[in-house]
């Protein structure tokens, strides 16, 4: 700048002193060049600073969206994990109550079939209340004995057993057998077993064809099973 003064201030014939036309003027073109690199220098750290004061933060308002939006995701993605866990614990449950009843209703329409003798007075239609036990003679085995099944509190349990005289116990009789006195036989438990669980509700009746009504409950889930038995042997 200091020179450019001493050029503007200095007479032209004393500038022109010792230069030739051609040369003054490159002389003068590349000062002038000089003085312009010289601004363009002083002006770009100002634009620069001015770029990255602008993009050094967010406002208000972009942080309180971006807040919005990321709670919205949070709550679709929880309500979607709750959802997926209820749907996996309703399937557990119905499988649980299904299989409970399968169990149950398989192995007393098995033994029904093949039983010879009821021992249980069943109504020919559902009674109300129902008829919640039912005994019958085994039909898998040739020893005189005897199936019981019976629900108790929510549990279905099964109790196989033998009749037999107190004057000799070791022989197995009919259950309406008598002794010389007039004396009916006597019951006693072999094993017991429980054969389901969570049983609501159950209902036998029928004469030749014997219907089982039952009702499976958990955590206010129903499941209800029908089947009928025809005993081979009644």
């Amino acid at each position: 700048m200091g020179n450019l003064l001493k050029i503007k201030t200095t007479s032209p014939k004393k500038a022109t002193e010792g230069f030739t036309p051609h040369q003054f003027q490159r002389f003068v073109k590349l000062k002038e060049s000089a003085i312009r690199r010289t601004r363009l220098t002083a002006n770009f750290p100002q634009k620069r600073k001015t770029v990255l004061r602008i993009g050094a933060g967010f406002t208000l308002i972009e942080v309180l969206i971006s807040v919005t939006v990321g709670v919205m995701i949070l709550i679709i993605v929880y309500a979607s994990f709750i959802a997926g866990q209820k749907l996996y614990h309703r399937g557990i449950l119905n499988a649980e109550l299904s299989q409970n009843g399968r169990i149950a209703l398989d192995r007393m329409s098995r033994e029904l079939r093949q039983t010879g003798q009821l021992t249980t007075v069943l109504s020919p239609t559902p009674l109300d209340p129902p008829q919640t036990e039912i005994a019958f003679e085994d039909g898998h085995i040739d020893t005189i004995q005897y199936i019981r099944y019976y629900l108790s509190g929510t549990d279905l349990k099964r109790d196989q057993g033998h009749y037999y005289f107190p004057s000799d116990p070791s022989s197995w009789v009919y259950y309406n057998a008598v002794d010389g006195g007039g004396n009916p036989a006597q019951y006693t438990i072999d094993s017991q077993q429980t054969i389901a669980q969570n049983i609501s509700y159950i209902n036998f009746y029928g004469e030749k064809t014997i219907s089982i009504d039952l009702t499976l409950e958990k955590e206010s889930r129903q499941i209800q099973f029908r089947t009928k038995n025809t005993g081979r042997n009644l």
